[in-house]
Parts: structure tokens; sequence; C-alpha cells
């Protein structure tokens, strides 16, 4: 028995030895299987020399074959030593051959990352400059200091938006509700990161125009000053926006039976989304800012599928219902307590050519919607001599070109299906 325990020490060294090469889950696992194994070798020689002890202590005149009972019981116990010595022989057989797997896929991975990580720096070192320079050569003319508005203009649009939004409803845009005794200082402060930053694209984004049409440095003094001006007016807008908007909150408020509260409306529904950024952007166009409100317009668009150009002109209480596929034009004119639904299109009918066959900007294309009118899903209302007169109903997937008299209901002739059994 005492040659078997220091066969087993050794083995055990061997298996722990083992394990040092694998993560420390798996080598807790080996060591805890080595001291049980351990465990049951040593309970094999106790229960073997014990039972054979007693059996041989006993009154040999009482119990027959004394000697057979001892050499039973020294031969259990010698088989049960057998048997725990081979269990760990076999588990540290399978641990070393999991190794050497382990080992083989290791180098293979690395050997691969080595070849790729070469090809990578190849590319870097010699062909990343070829690529650089010819891009910079299609580019030329459009990298330059007179194009500087380009430079993260779409990431500056989107942080305005985002500081003009907060300071409007700091409980819905403002990461954290802010204490009230503090609101004050929390909307003032994101103010005037706004008013800053919207001076700076103003002055961008003007210069840039005036060097492409003026090309004088005395007019880039007076774009400076008109985005000056542009900022003060924008600025002083926001509560009048504000409170525009509170009313397109109370328009899909009472317009959809499905909202639940004013707070769902404002923290869920795409329509606010497009609209509040729509408000911003016309007030901006409204003051001849270029570049600036078809970006916010588009990120609207980008962020809900509502396409509606900063142009057109939107009364109080608008509601659009889900909204995805609207799109509303840059001259169309709509009243007061309009209700559209998704896939509605006021768009232009065709477009007037100039001598060189272009399209001639700045005229009226798209339709004028009166007040209190409903447009059902997938209406098509085109041209910009056509009205849709007050209190009318334009029913779904209607084509309109021409004006309908107040308080109409337009309507396609419904197809009839036809119900065939099988």
């Amino acid at each position: 028995m005492e040659v078997f325990l220091g066969v087993w020490v050794a083995v055990r060294s061997r298996v722990i030895s083992t394990c040092s090469g694998v993560e420390p889950s798996r080598r807790s696992s080996c060591v805890s299987v080595c001291t049980l194994m351990g465990i049951i070798f040593r309970m094999a020689i106790f229960s073997g020399r014990m039972s054979c002890l007693t059996a041989c202590s006993e009154d040999m005149t009482k119990i027959p074959s004394a000697d057979k009972i001892c050499a039973a019981g020294s031969a259990g116990s010698t088989l049960m030593g057998i048997f725990a010595y081979l269990l760990p022989l076999v588990f540290l057989f399978h641990l070393s051959y999991n190794r050497y797997r382990l080992t083989i896929s290791v180098t293979e991975n690395f050997n691969f990352g080595k070849v790729f990580f070469k090809m990578i720096t190849n590319w870097l070192v010699a062909d990343a400059a070829k690529v650089a320079s010819a891009l910079t050569e299609i580019n030329t003319k459009e990298i330059t200091e007179d194009t500087i508005s380009g430079f993260g203009m779409k990431n500056r649009v989107i942080r305005f938006i985002n500081l003009t939004r907060t300071a409007m409803y700091p409980n819905v845009y403002h990461e954290g509700v802010p204490h009230e005794e503090f609101l004050e200082v929390v909307v003032c402060d994101k103010l005037q990161q706004a008013a800053i930053l919207l001076y700076e694209m103003c002055c961008d984004v003007l210069v840039n125009r005036c060097r492409k049409q003026v090309k004088g440095g005395t007019e880039c003094d007076r774009c400076k000053q008109h985005a000056h001006d542009v900022t003060i007016a924008f600025m002083n807008s926001l509560p009048q926006i504000a409170a525009t908007l509170n009313t397109d909150i109370e328009a899909a408020y009472e317009g959809d039976p499905a909202a639940v509260s004013k707070e769902e409306i404002l923290l869920s529904y795409p329509a606010f989304e497009a609209i509040s950024i729509f408000r911003l952007a016309h007030r901006l166009f409204e003051l001849q800012v270029p570049l600036l409100p078809r970006i916010m317009t588009e990120y609207a668009h980008q962020l809900t599928g509502i396409d509606i150009h900063p142009g057109a002109t939107v009364g109080e209480y608008f509601f659009i219902d889900h909204g995805t596929g609207v799109v509303i034009g840059e001259t169309c004119v709509i009243g007061r307590r309009v209700k559209i639904y998704q896939g509605v299109t006021l768009g232009a009918k065709s477009f007037e050519l100039d001598e060189q066959g272009n399209p001639v900007k700045g005229i009226k294309r798209h339709p004028n919607i009166e007040d209190n009118v409903i447009i059902y899903a997938g209406a098509t209302i085109l041209g910009g001599n056509t009205t849709i007169g007050q209190g009318s109903v334009i029913g779904g997937n209607v084509w309109l070109t021409d004006s309908v008299p107040a308080n109409s209901t337009v309507y396609n002739t419904p197809p009839t299906p036809h119900i065939i059994e099988k």
C-alpha cells in the first residue's frame, strides 16, 4: 500500500504540473479531481486494512477459514488501490491530450494573426498614402478654407438640436431630472451653449456662401454681422416655437385614442420628433440661413421616415399619425388642426424649366391644405395650384391634382372583391 501511495503522490504532482498551463477555472477543477482521487485511494487502503485486521483478530476457532478472510481483505484493498491509481492516470492522459490540442490551436491562430497583421502593416505603409493622395486630388476644389462649413457640420447641427430641445423640454431631453431649484440654471446653460454654437455655424455657412458668390473680403464682415443678428433673432423665437409645439402635443393627444399621456407623445412618437426639429429648422429658414435648416430636417427624416422640407409653412395643432413615408414639399402651406396619416405625399406636379432645361427654383410647386383637414394613408396631392378646402376629408390612396371645395369628402370607388369558395 505504501508503494501505491508513493506512486499516487507522484501522479498528483504530475497532474498539477500539467494543469499549470490552463486557465484558472480548469486548473482548480484538475486539482479538485486529484484531491478527490487521493481521498478515495486513502479510504480504500484504510478500509482494506481495517477489514483485514478485524477479520484476523477474531477467534480463529469461531470463524472458519480466517486466513482466507484476511487474504480477501488484502486483495480487496489492493484492487481498490489499483482502481484509485488508474483513474488519475486516465484523467492525466485526457488532460494532457486536450492541452496539446489547445497549444496547436493557439499556435495556428497566432501564426495566422501574424500574417494578417503583416498584410495590414504593408497596406498602412505602402498603399494608404496612395489612397489619401487620390481622395485629396478628387476633392481638392472642395476641401479648402472656403468650404470650412462642411467639416463636422452635421455633428454640430445634431448637437445644436439637442441643446435647443433640452432647453425647451429639459424633463425629456436632459440627462437626469434637474431639481426644480436649478431648472432655470440648467435651461440657461443649454441656451448659452446653443447660442454660441449657432453663431459659429452661421458664420461658417454665411461666409462660405459669401466667398462663393461675391468673392470679396468686405462681404465677410457683413456675413458675420448677419450671423450675429440671426442668432439673437432665433434664440428670442424659442418661447414661441415651444408654445407652438405644445399645441402639436395637444393635437396628438386629442387625435390618437392610443395616446395614454402627453409624456408618452414626447418620449416615443416619431411625429413629435420630426415636427419639433422641423419647427426649429423652419425658423432658421425664415431667417435665410443656408444649409443648416436642410441638415436639420434631413436628420429628422433619417430618424423617423418623415420628410418635411424646412421651407414648408405649417400651422398650429399639427399631427402626423404613424408618420412613415410622409413627404411635405418646400412650398406647401398647411393650416391649423390638420391631421395626416402615413404615406401621404404633398408634392409637386411638375417643374417649370428655364431656357437651359433646368427646373426653375423659388416658385410655388406644392399644394395648400386649409384648416381642419384630414388626409388618410397613402393619399397623394400634387401641384402648386391645388387647394384642399377647410374641413375636407381625403380618403386613403386618393390621387389629386385638382382643388377640392371646403367640407368635401374625397375617396376612390371601392373595388369589388371576388370571393371564391374552394
